[in-house]
C-alpha cells in the first residue's frame, strides 16, 4: 500500500492554523515523473523525439521551473486536503515556508494561513423593520422636469439685477498693485465674473448680486490662507467693479423637443421616467437606511474571532478611505523609531496623536465591517443567496461608469490587485442584506 501526504495543525490563533505536511518520496518521484514527461511531449531537445527525452536532461535545462510547479501543486494538495478534513474554510494564505522538492525524497514544508471563524448566528429573522409605500409628490416631479429643462439653457444678456448663477461683465480694479502672477485677479477689462459660490473672487458673488447695468460697486475681497496664488493667500483687497452687463440662463420652455433631447420620445415619457427615477431613488434609499438599522440590530451583542490577515487589509484600507475623506496627508517616514531622540524631521506630538486616532478610528471601522460579513457570509448560505454572472458583470459596468472606466480595464485591475475574489464577495453581501431587509419587512412572507 502507497503511502500518502499527511499533515498536522497547529493552531497559532482562533483563525490562524500552521500546516506541517509531509509528502512521502513516493508521492513526490511521481509528481517528478508525471512534470518531466508532459514537458518532454512538448520541449524540443536535438537529438530526441518527442516523449523519448531523458529525465535527466529535461530536470537538467527545466529543474527550477519543474520544482516550482511540484511545489505549487504539494501546497495545493494539502490545503484542499485538510479544508476537506478539518471542514474549514479558507480566508487567505499567509505564508510558505520555503522548500525544494527533490528527486526520491520525502519532502516537508509549513503553510501558515487564516480560517473563517465559526460563528454563532444571530437571529436574523427575528429582525423586524418597516418599508414606507412610496407617495408621487407632484412638486418634485415639476422641480426636476424644470431641472431637465435647465440643462439645456443658454447664457443671455438679461434686463435686470444681477442673481446667483449669472454672469456680470464688468470692468475691475484694485487697491493693490498687480505683479504679473496676479494682474488676472486683481485687474480686469470687459472680465466675466461667475456669480457661484466659489467665485474666482472672494465675495465678489454677493457684492454684484442685486445690482444692474450701469452700476458701480465696491467691496473688500478676503482671500483665504489656502488661496491658491500665494501672493494674496491671507490678504484683505478693495475691489472697485463697473458693471457693463448682466448675462442670465435663459431656460427653454418645456416641450416634446426638449424631451427628444434630453433621450425621451416625447414630454409625456420623460415626465414617466422622471417619476419612476423619483420612485427608485427614494426606495434606494430607504433601503440603504434599513441595511444600517439591520446592521446595527445584527452586530448588538454579537462577537467573534476575526481573521487578522483580513482585519488588517481592511483596516490599511480604512486609513486611506479616513485620509482622503478628512484631507489628511500620508505621515512622513523620517527613518527614526520610537527609541531614538527626537529629531527635526520627527512628526510633532500632534501628528503622532492624529495618526493614532486616524488608526483606531480605521480599526474600528474594520472591525465592525468584518463582523458584518461574517453574519451575512452564514445568513447566506442559510437562505442560499448566490449570485448570477450577470448581476456581477452589472456591479462592475456601475464601478466602471463612477470611475469613468471601461469594465475590461477595470475587471484587469482588480484580477492585478488579486480584488475580484473580494469584490464578488461584496455583491453577494450585499445582495444577502437585501434578502435580510425582505424578510424584516414582511416581503419575504
Amino acid at each position: 500500500m502507497s503511502q500518502a501526504l499527511t499533515y498536522s495543525i497547529n493552531e497559532l490563533s482562533a483563525c490562524r492554523k500552521e500546516l506541517e505536511v509531509n509528502t512521502p518520496a513516493q508521492e513526490v518521484t511521481q509528481l517528478f515523473n508525471n512534470v518531466c514527461k508532459q514537458i518532454g511531449q512538448q520541449a524540443k531537445f536535438p537529438g530526441f523525439r518527442n516523449g523519448k527525452v531523458p529525465r535527466t536532461l529535461i530536470l537538467q535545462k527545466y529543474g527550477e521551473q519543474i520544482k516550482k510547479e511540484i511545489s505549487e501543486k504539494l501546497v495545493s494538495k494539502a490545503v484542499d486536503q485538510a479544508r476537506e478534513s478539518e471542514k474549514f474554510e479558507i480566508a487567505g494564505y499567509l505564508d510558505v515556508a520555503d522548500f525544494t522538492p527533490k528527486y526520491n525524497e520525502d519532502c516537508a514544508f509549513k503553510i501558515t494561513l487564516d480560517i473563517y471563524p465559526t460563528i454563532t448566528l444571530p437571529d436574523y429573522k427575528s429582525v423586524k423593520v418597516e418599508l414606507e409605500e412610496y407617495v408621487e409628490d407632484e412638486a418634485k416631479v415639476k422641480e426636476s422636469l424644470e431641472e431637465m429643462a435647465a440643462r439645456f439653457s443658454t447664457m443671455e444678456v438679461v434686463d435686470r439685477p444681477a442673481e446667483k448663477e449669472d454672469f456680470v461683465k464688468s470692468n475691475f480694479s484694485t487697491d493693490l498693485e498687480a505683479t504679473e502672477a496676479t494682474k488676472d485677479v486683481l485687474a480686469g477689462e470687459d472680465r466675466w465674473i461667475p456669480l457661484t459660490e466659489n467665485g474666482f473672487i472672494p465675495g465678489a458673488t454677493e457684492a454684484l448680486s442685486g445690482k444692474s447695468k450701469g452700476d458701480k460697486v465696491t467691496w473688500t475681497a478676503d482671500f483665504p490662507e489656502d488661496f491658491h496664488n500665494a501672493e494674496l493667500a491671507g490678504k484683505s483687497v478693495e475691489y472697485t467693479a463697473d458693471i457693463i452687463e448682466v448675462h442670465g440662463r435663459n431656460a427653454p420652455e418645456l416641450s416634446d423637443e426638449i424631451a427628444v433631447q434630453a433621450g425621451a420620445k416625447d414630454l409625456a415619457d420623460i415626465e414617466e421616467k422622471i417619476k419612476e427615477s423619483l420612485k427608485s431613488q427614494f426606495e434606494n434609499k430607504q433601503r440603504s437606511e434599513k441595511r444600517d438599522e439591520i446592521v446595527a440590530q445584527l452586530l448588538e451583542g454579537f462577537d467573534c474571532d476575526l481573521p487578522q490577515h483580513l482585519l488588517e487589509q481592511e483596516t490599511h484600507r480604512q486609513v486611506h478611505t479616513i485620509m482622503a475623506e478628512e484631507g489628511i496627508e500620508a505621515p512622513e517616514q523620517c527613518g527614526h523609531n520610537d527609541s531614538d531622540e527626537k529629531h527635526d524631521c520627527c512628526p510633532s506630538e500632534e501628528k503622532t496623536a492624529a495618526e493614532t486616532a486616524t488608526q483606531e478610528k480605521a480599526l474600528a471601522a474594520a472591525t465592525k465591517d468584518l463582523k458584518t460579513r461574517m453574519i451575512l457570509r452564514e445568513v447566506a448560505k442559510e437562505e442560499k443567496v448566490e449570485l448570477n454572472q450577470y448581476e456581477v458583470q452589472m456591479q462592475l459596468y456601475s464601478m466602471a461608469q463612477h470611475y469613468n472606466m471601461s469594465v475590461e480595464d477595470l475587471t484587469k485591475q482588480l484580477q492585478e490587485t488579486n480584488s475580484l475574489h473580494e469584490f464578488t464577495d461584496h455583491v453577494l453581501m450585499d445582495k444577502t442584506l437585501d434578502k435580510i431587509v425582505d424578510i424584516a419587512s414582511g416581503k419575504n412572507a
